[in-house]
């Protein structure tokens, strides 16, 4: 079984994460002492979630 590179495996993981944020309508994730999550107001994301229930 071949190992994955790190850059592949960042890369997927970018992917996955975008893919989470755009499926959500989140816009901005922030870490740190007081972390926060700031959603768009899209109602393409919306529609997106709607399908796929």
């Amino acid at each position: 079984m071949k190992k994955s590179s790190k850059e592949n495996v960042e890369n997927k993981m970018l992917t996955d994460l975008n893919d989470f944020m755009l499926r959500f309508g989140i816009d901005e994730i922030t870490f740190g002492k007081n972390h926060s999550i700031k959603r768009t107001k899209d109602k393409k994301a919306k529609a997106i979630n709607k399908k796929k229930k």
